[in-house]
């Protein structure tokens, strides 16, 4: 049981602990090596891309003018440069 923070109560608040492994049929669209675009953050390189359990792809990306940045896929609007 978790405690809320007022008055001392406990919380309603479930949390699942449980493992949910990546859907089987999602693939990562980006590789370790491959060079992209960002309109925000320039030109950089794919350093490493995981699949997290609920399907999302991180990506760690170093890009030439502000360094390493840890992004989400889907909300990164990178384009494929080669």
């Amino acid at each position: 049981m978790t405690w809320g923070p007022a008055y001392n109560k406990p919380s309603t608040r479930r949390v699942s602990m449980e493992y949910h492994p990546a859907p089987a049929n999602k693939q990562s669209a980006y590789k370790a090596g491959q060079r992209v675009h960002s309109d925000k953050f320039g030109d950089g390189i794919v350093l490493e891309s995981k699949l997290e359990s609920d399907g999302e792809e991180i990506l760690d990306v170093h890009f030439s003018d502000y360094g390493l940045k840890h992004l989400m896929a889907s909300l990164a609007n990178l384009k494929i440069v080669s």
